[in-house]
């Protein structure tokens, strides 16, 4: 073999390569995920319940409620459980003082991540309380999420049920039911529960409410009440990388480099193939 024929070879496989990792790192990123966040809770009640002097209205005095109940987060890993529940709270002297007014049964959350996403999920089994119109039962409470590479999803139980005295209530499909106590209206009196589900998801986070309870009580002579509990939420996230078209900073002037120096190689190939030409 000439000497020149080797010369030309080496210079074909020196740019072949300078070409090959140029083009390599000016490729587009794959998409991928790292570690997601995700948490959840059982419980979480928030309000202020006001008992009225009987004769003049006036409050008595104010009692907040606020109690939670199986908040998790991860990472780390998180769970909890527990069989049931009852959160106190204040009536006045004219309702029996402090008394058991929310119960909770199988409450449960768990939240946990991963190196590809996370996932969070909670759920109560039944939940109680005294109404104007009897107690209100609600059982079935769940919602659960999940986050990573491949999508978002968030979802409520959908065999939650409703019972009112003995009496089942229908929910609305919109995921809103109003409870009103007093319709048609009487004066001075006005008791309303808001049950809501929904869960959301975008592109890198779900969230989902398993129910929220709304509590807005005026009962003249007797109590006022405002109140949001929420039962079953859970929420997770995930860390997504930048997908297609994207190019690290630092690989840019390499990969142009790179792709210069392969284009001065196959102007040096040129010469030296014009030379050996030309000493035949």
């Amino acid at each position: 073999m000439r000497a020149s024929d080797s010369r030309a070879r080496t210079l074909r496989l020196a740019l072949a390569g300078g070409l090959g990792v140029g083009v390599l790192l000016l490729s587009p990123v794959a998409a991928s995920a790292s570690l997601g966040d995700a948490s959840a809770v059982a419980v979480d009640a928030d309000g202020v319940l006001t008992p009225l002097d009987p004769i003049t209205n006036d409050p008595l005095f104010s009692f907040a409620l606020d109690q939670t109940a199986g908040p998790v987060a991860a990472p780390p890993d998180a769970v909890y459980s527990l069989p049931g529940i009852a959160l106190q709270a204040d009536l006045g002297p004219f309702l029996g003082g402090l008394q058991d007014v929310l119960w909770f049964d199988g409450l449960a959350s768990a939240a946990s991540s991963t190196g590809t996403g996370s996932a969070a999920s909670a759920s109560v089994d039944e939940f109680r309380m005294n109404t104007a119109g009897g107690q209100l039962t609600i059982q079935g409470i769940s919602s659960s999420v999940a986050c990573s590479a491949n999508g978002t999803t968030a979802s409520v139980g959908s065999g939650m049920t409703v019972d009112l005295g003995g009496t089942p209530v229908p929910l609305d499909p919109s995921g809103i039911t109003v409870i009103d106590f007093f319709d048609p209206p009487v004066p001075g009196f006005h008791f309303v529960i808001t049950l809501v589900q929904s869960s959301s998801t975008t592109a890198n986070s779900a969230t989902a409410n398993g129910l929220t309870i709304v509590i807005d009580e005026d009962l003249t002579g007797i109590i006022k009440a405002n109140a949001t509990i929420a039962v079953a939420q859970s929420s997770c996230t995930v860390n997504l990388a930048e997908t297609g078209g994207a190019v690290p900073v630092f690989a840019v002037p390499s990969a142009l480099a790179l792709l210069g120096l392969g284009a001065a190689i196959l102007a040096v190939a040129a010469r030296a193939r014009r030379r050996a030409a030309d000493a035949e």
